[in-house]
């Protein structure tokens, strides 16, 4: 009798999930109720993630879904939902199809979700659709932390976008100093041709630069 119960075309899983219902929904689910294409999608976005949980376990969400409730959750900062959907088993052959979660949670600061990420195996020289990597959009926004990560990783410091921009570019033109010998420290090429200047130097000590970059000194 359950699985004829419909309210307005959408069935009642879905809108348990969406609005939190956690005891509603777990009922369903036993009772192997059918529910919406976009039902994890919705969980996700409203928040619901013991719910959605559930709905993993259930095996309800998996494929593309999943992967669109991850961008939206990377988009937000919602580095605990990024986590969840991330440790589903099934995400890993997912992993090309991640490459803007990173691009933007680059681009946005969104330090932990990168992380999370590149752990997951998601490339480290990701593109977006104009070609920026997410080290080039973190030396556009001046997110250190986010480069030292990257440059962790092995990311390209020579990559262009669409437009011929590199991330040295990004950090001369922005006149990010401190990032910009980063990138020079770690073999980035051409820039703006312009001395970069510290305070009143144009030079930086190798301290300075262990602490910019403590991974690349590390024994």
């Amino acid at each position: 009798a359950l699985s004829g119960i419909w309210d307005k075309g959408e069935e009642a899983l879905s809108r348990a999930c969406a609005a939190g219902h956690i005891e509603i929904a777990q009922l369903l689910l036993e009772a192997r109720f059918p529910c919406c294409d976009m039902t994890l999608f919705s969980t996700c976005y409203s928040g619901h993630l013991e719910l959605a949980k559930k709905l993993l376990e259930a095996g309800i969400g998996h494929g593309l879904e999943a992967v669109e409730a991850l961008h939206h959750a990377a988009g937000v900062g919602d580095a605990e939902a990024v986590r969840l959907l991330l440790s589903a088993e099934y995400m890993g052959t997912y992993a090309d199809q991640m490459d803007r979660c990173l691009v933007s949670s680059c681009h946005d600061g969104y330090l932990e979700i990168a992380h999370l990420l590149l752990e997951a195996g998601v490339d480290k020289d990701s593109v977006d659709p104009s070609g920026k990597t997410g080290l080039i959009c973190a030396c556009d926004q001046g997110h250190m932390e986010i480069i030292q990560l990257l440059l962790a990783a092995g990311a390209n410091v020579n990559l262009k976008d669409h437009n011929g921009q590199t991330a040295l570019n990004c950090a001369d033109d922005k006149g990010f100093a401190d990032i910009a010998i980063l990138l020079r420290a770690a073999g980035a090429v051409g820039g703006r041709c312009r001395p970069i200047i510290t305070g009143k130097r144009t030079f930086i000590t190798k301290s300075e630069l262990m602490l910019l970059w403590p991974e690349r000194f590390a024994a």
